[in-house]
Formats: C-alpha cells, structure tokens, sequence
C-alpha cells in the first residue's frame, strides 16, 4: 500500500528518483523464478497489485511473478466460486478481501488478457453486495457465512468499509467505460457513498 502512494506521487510529479526507487524496490523482490518470497495469503495480492499500477515499468518483465499471485488467489477460491480470506476460514467471507485481491485480479487480467481472473474480481464484489450488507444501507458486515449466507460480525467496522471501497474504485477504476461490468460497479459505488456519507462526522 505504500508503494502504491509512491506511484501516485510519481504519476503527480514525475519524480525520476522515486521512480527509480520503486523499480529497484521491485526488482529485488524477484529472481529468474518470480518472487523470491511466494506469495501464500490473500493480503499478499496487494505487493502484486501495486506492480502493476506502477505505469512506468514493464510488466511483461514479471509476469511469472504476476501468475504466482494469481494462482495462489485460485488455490484460495471455494466451491461457490469465491475466494477465502485464509484456507482456515473457508466457511466465511471476509470484507477485506474484496481489497485485498480485486485491484490485483482485475488489472492482472486486463494486462495479460485473461478474463477469468476479472470476472472473479467482480463475482467477489456482487456476492458480497448480495450477502453481507446491512438491509437497508450499503453497509459491509465483516463476513459473511458461504453456506447460509447470513452476514457475521460487526456492520460499520471503518477498516472493512475501507477495504470494501479501495476494492471497489480500484477495480472500476481500471475497467474501461465499455466494459460490461463498469455500470454494476459504479453503481454499487454511488449506492455505498450514500450510505458512508451519512455515518460522517461533522469533523469529517
């Protein structure tokens, strides 16, 4: 995550140093193999997802790098078609990991044509909107049963919201406006921004 602010500070200053930095940073990560540490849970999607945003750096250079993170989000995935935050919690859903593995997921696959891996972004995404939000808010629980489909946990907990949201926006973000997928997610931003807005505090 940190990594990716540093790219938004490159993209807003052009920052050739930082630059620099950011693709060393990368490049010692790897060796001939892909990453030299495999990723082996959700949360690490994130490292990979944070490449690919970096506009300034060939990713065909690290593309086995990429299909490692993509198959350990597939060696997480259940039989309903979703992806466990942690194999140990396979009954459940967690909120965080519409953050942690959709931006991944959905510009990996625009990057390398492979459209599985966006449409599981967004299957992730809608079964969540179907069964862990508050009835009357577009408010995430923090997970929801896979079996009984009852939303567990607190509702309104802020870093779900956030996770909940950086994965919404970064993944229609990167969709084009053509993309068949492009009008659920906005709407589902523009339905969740109604909702957060109101819990806003005046301080802000």
């Amino acid at each position: 995550a940190l990594v990716l602010g540093l790219n938004g500070y490159v993209a807003a200053t052009g920052d050739y140093k930082t630059r620099n930095d950011i693709e060393n940073f990368f490049h010692s990560k790897m060796d001939g193999n892909g990453w030299k540490i495999k990723p082996t849970e959700s949360d690490h999607s994130i490292l990979g997802y944070a490449l690919l945003d970096a506009h300034f750096i060939d990713h065909s250079k690290y593309r086995k790098a990429m299909d490692e993170t993509y198959q350990m989000i597939l060696s997480l995935k259940g039989a309903d078609g979703t992806v466990a935050y942690k194999m140990h919690n396979s009954d459940y859903r967690f909120v965080d990991t519409i953050g942690f593995i959709c931006p991944f997921l959905v510009n990996y696959g625009l990057k390398f044509n492979i459209p599985e891996a966006v449409n599981l972004a967004i299957k992730q995404i809608t079964e969540y909107q179907k069964y862990g939000m508050m009835d009357n808010e577009n408010i995430p629980c923090h997970t929801y049963n896979v079996y009984t489909k009852i939303p567990t946990g607190l509702f309104g907990w802020g870093r779900g919201i956030g996770w909940f949201v950086i994965g919404l926006i970064d993944s229609w973000k990167a969709l084009s406006n053509e993309h068949p997928h492009n009008k659920v997610l906005e709407d589902m931003i523009i339905k969740t921004a109604r909702s957060v807005l109101k819990l806003q505090h005046e301080k802000g």
